[in-house]
């Protein structure tokens, strides 16, 4: 007996396509009540095609505005997000079907809002669950398209990327039927061959190794183990491409060398004292964004899996790298959180908004376990991390130049020690007498990011440091206080073990007096900023103030009652 034919193909309603294009016109009135429209949208959310509508008025709807058709994609976006599991298969297949035929569009706009539904599809359904999406993708990247058809391409690299991005990487998962044994294994020689073969100064070409360069690089940490060897075509193309004009291109590179130290450093250890030179090279490059990406590199080094001998390669080049990251700590002139905190001071009467008093959730960097914001002095999540605002994805919490370079340079000192001192101490005096603030605060700083690496290097000189710190809780600049503050707790071991015995029933240590003198001024003083005017400047004092506490655990004791009535 034959098979019953195939169930015929979703067909729309012109009067339903004439329907949502209203709504969606409406929708686009800089005068709409937004409430009532989107009461609307809800309602015909409800309609089982709704979707259906909404991916064929995005990639079929000739006639109707570029914007109207991409707020069509937009809301697909997110129904797909949520709803996904509920459409029947029907439906499903029709909008898969109408998305992949779209890569192409001629419109950028358009296409890549495409390439947002393809990637919220492949988020919902996992990499096995939309096998037909690889082979469209991969054809849609080869190097002949880039010829034949650029809008194609532009698309397929963008859809591939987000799919990446959603799927953390994740494309080594293997897919029967599939002869690559992955999507991974399809996509990375497509990819490998369109960034060496697209060499050329045409935008297009640019653009394509930008993006597959980027896209690969998602791709790193899982790398398919059916595919190693093409990482050796990874890692030359790495270097073909090191000196590339585009600094969006430098920015990948940065990137893809950053991942091959977590994913497979023994690919670099040959050629390491060369990366090494190119980084820093970077670590300076006019482009902050490839300043940035260069950067993440010498954290990354130091918590490698790399042989002794590799590591040591790194020492030669101290001296020139230890100023490059100081210089890179001093806060820019638009800094936006320096901003936000000036303005916080300069309205320090004004009665709090609701997003002045939301709570906040410790968020966490992509890649590693290094620190990621900015002010708040570790008041959620692990005090050490100062460069940890535990903000969570806040835009004046962003990550950034001087907050690599600190991390860098406290990730490098734990592998080093005490060495880095008689290059960071000079600089660091130098700047505590400057008077522009923004040189004193990096210099707070970078002391303080040093402070457990270098810790028994520092130890005679923490008298000094907190006759500094303590009146520097009183600077005019509220971020200088809140650096202040947070470098003062990364102290707290060190000046509790000068107050108190090391275990209950020992006698107390020899420096018991003046360390109870420190524990004193450091408690009095972060009492102070407890109550400063200043948001930023309270929350990394409450977060110092816990590490003090935390560290000196029954010995405070005495010290709070004003603590608690503060």
């Amino acid at each position: 007996m034959a098979a019953p034919p195939p169930p015929p193909m979703w067909q729309p309603q012109q009067a339903g396509i004439d329907q949502i294009l209203q709504l969606l016109t409406e929708y686009r009135q800089p005068g709409a009540n937004q409430q009532q429209m989107y009461q609307r949208l809800q309602q015909c959310a409800a309609v089982p095609d709704f979707n259906n509508y909404l991916a064929f008025i995005l990639t079929t709807g000739e006639g109707a505005a570029e914007e109207v058709r991409q707020t069509a994609g937009l809301l697909l976006k997110n129904n797909l997000k949520s709803g996904w599991h509920t459409a029947s298969g029907a439906n499903r297949v029709f909008i898969q079907n109408v998305l992949l035929r779209s890569l192409g569009h001629p419109s950028r706009f358009l296409r890549h809002t495409v390439g947002t539904c393809v990637s919220m599809i492949a988020r919902a359904a996992g990499p096995t669950g939309w096998p037909e999406m690889y082979p469209a993708l991969a054809s849609a990247v080869a190097l002949e398209t880039a010829a034949a058809d650029p809008s194609l391409l532009d698309g397929g690299l963008d859809a591939v990327y987000k799919v990446c991005e959603e799927l953390n990487g994740r494309l080594d998962v293997p897919v029967a039927g599939m002869p690559e044994g992955s999507p991974a294994g399809m996509l990375l020689p497509k990819l490998l061959e369109l960034v060496s073969g697209a060499s050329g100064a045409a935008p297009g070409e640019v653009a394509a190794r930008r993006a597959g360069l980027g896209a690969i690089n998602l791709m790193v940490p899982s790398w398919p183990q059916s595919h190693a060897h093409l990482m050796d075509a990874y890692l030359r193309g790495l270097f073909a491409l090191a000196l590339d004009t585009d600094s969006g291109v430098r920015k990948e590179v940065c990137s893809g060398i950053v991942s091959l130290l977590y994913r497979a450093p023994e690919k670099l250890a040959p050629n390491m004292r060369e990366v090494i030179a190119y980084m820093i090279e970077r670590t300076s490059d006019g482009d902050e964004d490839v300043a940035l990406e260069s950067c993440e590199f010498w954290a990354a080094f130091c918590e490698a899996d790399l042989e002794r001998d590799t590591v040591e390669v790194l020492r030669e080049f101290t001296p020139k790298l230890i100023p490059m990251l100081l210089t890179n700590m001093k806060y820019a002139e638009d800094d936006e959180e320096v901003i936000a905190a000036e303005e916080d001071e300069a309205n320090a009467g004004r009665e709090d908004r609701d997003q002045d008093v939301r709570p906040s959730f410790k968020g966490q960097r992509d890649r590693g376990d290094s620190a990621t914001g900015g002010s708040s002095g570790g008041v959620e999540g692990d005090e050490d991390e100062y460069y940890d605002a535990g903000e969570d994805d806040d835009d004046d919490a962003q990550w950034n130049l001087r907050k690599s370079s600190a991390n860098g340079l406290d990730v490098m000192s734990n592998v080093f020690g005490d060495e880095l001192l008689g290059m960071i101490l000079p600089i660091v005096e130098q700047r505590f007498r400057e008077s522009d603030w923004r040189l004193r605060e990096s210099a707070i700083l970078a002391v303080g990011a040093v402070s457990e690496g270098c810790d028994a290097g520092l130890a005679p000189f923490l008298p000094q440091l907190i006759e500094f710190l303590v009146p520097s809780l009183e600077d005019p600049r509220p971020m200088l206080r809140a650096t202040a503050c947070w470098t003062l707790s990364r102290f707290a071991r060190a000046t509790a073990q000068l107050a108190f015995s090391h275990r209950p029933g020992e006698a107390p240590p020899p420096t018991a007096a003046q360390g109870r003198a420190f524990v004193e001024k450091i408690l009095g003083g972060l009492l102070m900023r407890v109550g400063d005017k200043n948001k930023h400047v309270q929350a990394a004092a409450c977060g110092a103030l816990a590490t003090l506490v935390g560290e000196c655990r029954e010995d405070i004791a005495p010290w709070l009652p004003p603590a608690a009535s503060t």
